[in-house]
């Protein structure tokens, strides 16, 4: 237990020093953020990049081991060389707010749920499982609970971002700052579902579609430029590390990109996508790959033809001219007939594979069963009841206002392509046919997640700013819904956050 304390808060600091290292290089940086989350997003990233190549070409363990060696060793070089700022962002009064949200986090889990977490037996084409043999390889010889260190990773990821993303906004007022960054670490990430999933692949999963969300709320902003484009891609990668559903979580949120590009009459759109794509290009050439490495160096080559014949004269005139095609019309295809082509293709099949076919009643199942009814506010108790209701008030000034920012039109631009293409009942059959219900579940964490939780309290407070309403109420009521959630659950009262897992009412499964 002590090794693994000891490891976890080395992790913390060679990942945050990695996070500063890679935002000096490029350029990005900034005083009072944390570097750990991109230090996770960059080693992720970059670990799947290798690791696919490893898995396309048939490399043995001592790729893998080899790779997590040399990232070990690469983050103690960015520690030395970024130790300053390291430990200037570590310590100060935010770190012990996140710090308690991980203690707390490992004795609920500890105490009522299992601390047993083994990726090994994912996804083949999941660098994580890969990294977790190497790292045991590795540390053989040490007992470290990998329980441990993954559920401390996983809230401090959270805790971390969730300050970034506040800070990001420069709002004035300190201590709505203080109730909206409690509930956004202490109430929304400590309901029992979310406990009994610290430090999973779904866990992880939701945690980096909210920092490619972010990366890209910033990459519109008009206001900061700390980010880059590169970050896009990185990103995914990351995400492909850790679950298998990124890859539709990607397409989802690059067709929005691509989409939302066309209503600012941005040129060399499609030019940028053929790049931003590689992530997904490189899974794809490692899934076929896994049966024909000349499958792999096939695609690979072909990828690498069309990097570099984008660059070609009539090439890039073409280019320019599907775009003028899309500028004119994206409209119409994207908000009008693709839906409709949907909605048919799901009619269809509603009549002739009724037996084959989700029905719109599971649909209906779906959104009434935990975590979505806590949104919807379907069956939730009356503690869920209050901040949902908040919740969706805040969404719908967000949405009022959202002509006031690029990044909050970008944001629209996804919650209305969302609602149209992917959680749409009547539009989702054929995709619904060919993922599960899964693909529900990706679309939602599309609509809900840490950074959409935090625009919507964040809409409120800035529509009324220095009000009984904006100040008073939203702060209080946010932060005795923390307070409340975790002292009822203690309690054994229904309203708690956790309440069924401590009275061992709710079947724990990693």
């Amino acid at each position: 237990m002590v090794l693994g304390i000891l490891v976890s808060v080395a992790s913390v600091v060679l990942w945050e020093a990695l996070g500063h290292w890679v935002q000096h290089v490029l350029h990005f940086s900034k005083n009072k953020e944390y570097g750990f989350p991109l230090g996770i997003v960059a080693s992720f990233g970059i670990l799947e990049f290798l690791f696919l190549i490893g898995i396309g070409l048939h490399f043995g363990r001592g790729w893998f081991v080899f790779w997590t060696i040399v990232l070990i060793a690469f983050m103690l070089f960015t520690l030395w060389s970024q130790h300053t700022k390291t430990f200037h962002s570590l310590f100060r009064w935010q770190s012990l707010v996140v710090l308690g949200s991980c203690i707390l986090g490992f004795f609920l889990v500890k105490q009522y749920a299992s601390l047993d977490i083994n990726f090994v037996d994912g996804s083949l084409l999941q660098g994580f499982p890969l990294w977790q043999q190497a790292l045991q390889y590795c540390l053989r010889y040490f007992q470290i609970s990998f329980g441990l260190w993954i559920i401390v990773m996983s809230l401090w990821f959270l805790g971390s971002l969730t300050f970034n993303i506040v800070d990001s906004f420069h709002l004035k007022n300190p201590w709505f700052c203080f109730c909206v960054l409690l509930a956004g670490i202490f109430f929304s990430s400590f309901r029992s579902h979310q406990l009994i999933q610290l430090g999973s692949m779904n866990y992880w999963r939701m945690l980096l579609a909210s920092y490619l969300l972010f990366v890209l709320y910033r990459l519109f902003s008009e206001k900061e430029e700390v980010v880059h484009v590169s970050f896009i891609p990185m990103t995914i990668l990351a995400g492909l590390f850790v679950s298998d559903g990124f890859v539709l979580i990607s397409v989802e949120l690059l067709l929005a990109y691509f989409i939302f590009c066309l209503s600012r009459k941005e040129i060399r759109i499609l030019y940028c996508l053929i790049f931003l794509n590689f992530p997904l290009v490189l899974y794809f050439a490692s899934y076929l790959g896994q049966k024909n490495v000349f499958a792999f160096l096939l695609v690979a080559i072909g990828y690498g033809f069309l990097l570099k014949i984008r660059d070609n004269q009539k090439v890039y005139v073409y280019l320019i001219d599907a775009e003028m095609f899309f500028l004119d019309y994206y409209k119409m295809i994207f908000f009008v007939i693709c839906p409709i082509i949907l909605m048919l293709v799901t009619l269809f099949l509603r009549f002739a594979m009724p037996d084959n076919f989700i029905t719109y009643h599971s649909f209906l199942n779906y959104i009434k069963a935990q975590p979505v009814n806590y949104y919807f506010f379907i069956r939730s108790n009356w503690l869920e009841i209050i901040l949902s209701t908040i919740r969706w008030i805040g969404v719908i000034i967000f949405l009022w206002q959202s002509h006031k920012r690029e990044e909050d039109r970008w944001v629209r631009t996804l919650l209305v392509m969302m609602v149209l293409w992917f959680v749409n009942p009547l539009t989702m059959g054929l995709l619904v046919k060919m993922s599960g219900l899964n693909a529900l579940t990706l679309g939602f964490e599309i609509l809900f997640n840490p950074l959409t939780d935090l625009l919507s309290f964040i809409a409120i407070y800035e529509m009324f700013q220095w009000t009984v309403i904006g100040q008073w109420v939203l702060e209080l009521v946010l932060v005795l819904a923390t307070l409340f959630g975790h002292t009822f659950s203690y309690l054994h009262v229904p309203a708690g956050l956790y309440t069924n897992l401590i009275d061992g009412t709710m079947e724990v499964k990693k």
